[in-house]
């Protein structure tokens, strides 16, 4: 079997280990897999198609387009360079689309190959512009949309699709597949001076389009530190730009204890090194990087997220209101100070994590979708 998998920028950069965990499994399996990504994550990557193609087996860009007629020449030049590949990798049996921004793209080159389409859907609030990628009949039964999140699917499914020439309704196709990580057999030690004798490590990641949640965030930081702690704060770049946190940090006296970091959550081998990684804002997004943070036993501090079931208070992580900074400074102040709260909480994390999100059940998963895409063209549903 042969699958192409579209990935617009921010997985391309952002989830390269998920899209990397994915292309093992599926190898094992026999299936054949080309990534296609934008052009300007090879230009922005160090190394460029040398370290691409260390992580990906075969690896085909595309100038991300704006415009329909501009998809429907990237969609035409990816068929060339799949044409030029070594083997028969013109031959697409699945085209399998991660990141909204490249979906359309992806549902072209679905038609132009003449292969059925998977879509993951990774947040909350995507099920219109899912219902408006399937236009008619056909394109519903030729496209399956992937839930990341079982409240996910809980919207798309409650999402009605097009309306067929006999005036039907044709519901969204939809599986859910729970992301999965792989998790270390033992939790690494804490050290016993975390925020007293040496600095505590807080990773905040996301969007940083909620400005007032990361500014909250980062008082919060401020507040805690005044009471004694010690703090280093990471936080990825381009969230820190929209959320105008470094001139919050000024006026926090936070400057020597900010760092930004660009695509912090592309770098795993800062990120897990962490003490708490720290959500300030509540979308309802799947980030890999949460899961690999919890199996490796970094304490998680998430804004409450009704549209999340791996964020669970008390059990995954610890919630928080997120406008609150006075919530932020308590929680990272019990946590850091009382180490038998945190690793009670980090071990059930990882239990949750090793026991509901394996990387093995994922590609599984995937597998399953695969199979019955290529084997009927239509999927079974349970009654």
């Amino acid at each position: 079997m042969r699958v192409l998998i579209v990935a617009d920028e921010l997985f391309a950069s952002r989830e390269r280990s998920l899209l990397t965990r994915l292309e093992v499994g599926l190898a094992d399996e026999g299936v054949r897999v080309v990534y296609a990504v934008p052009q300007r994550v090879m230009e922005s990557t160090p190394g460029g198609a040398a370290e691409l193609s260390g992580v990906f087996t075969s690896v085909v860009t595309y100038n991300a387009p704006g415009l329909a007629i501009g998809r429907r020449l990237a969609a035409l030049e990816l068929e060339r360079k799949l044409a030029d590949l070594s083997g028969d990798h013109d031959t697409v049996d699945v085209v399998h689309v991660f990141g909204g921004v490249a979906w359309r793209l992806a549902s072209m080159i679905a038609d132009h190959v003449n292969a059925p389409l998977a879509v993951e859907v990774w947040r909350a609030g995507m099920a219109e512009a899912a219902k408006s990628l399937v236009a008619d009949a056909r394109s519903v039964e030729r496209t399956l949309f992937i839930a990341a999140d079982p409240l996910i699917e809980r919207e798309l499914t409650a999402t009605a699709g097009p309306v067929s020439r006999s005036g039907q309704v044709a519901s969204l196709r939809t599986r859910c597949i729970p992301w999965g990580v792989l998790t270390s057999a033992e939790l690494r030690p804490r050290d016993p001076g975390v925020g007293t004798l040496t600095p505590a490590s807080i990773l905040m990641i996301g969007s940083g389009r909620d400005a007032g949640a990361w500014r909250a965030a980062l008082k919060g930081c401020s507040q805690a530190v005044a009471s004694g702690l010690d703090l280093l704060v990471f936080a990825d770049a381009l969230a820190a730009r929209r959320s105008e946190l470094w001139t919050w940090a000024r006026e926090l006296g936070m400057l020597d204890r900010l760092s930004l970091i660009d695509d912090l959550e592309s770098r795993r081998d800062l990120v897990l090194q962490g003490h708490v990684l720290a959500l300030p804002e509540a979308r309802g997004e799947q980030h890999s990087i949460t899961l690999e943070s919890m199996g490796a036993g970094l304490i998680v501090v998430s804004a409450t997220d009704p549209h999340s079931t791996v964020l669970q208070p008390g059990r995954t992580c610890a919630c928080l209101d997120p406008s609150s900074a006075t919530h932020w400074a308590d929680l990272l102040t019990r946590l850091l100070r009382d180490h038998a709260a945190a690793a009670a909480l980090t071990e059930s994390s990882r239990l949750h994590v090793q026991t509901h999100r394996k990387a093995s059940d994922q590609v599984r998963g995937v597998l399953a979708v695969y199979a019955d895409l290529t084997r009927t063209g239509s999927l079974p549903f349970a009654p």
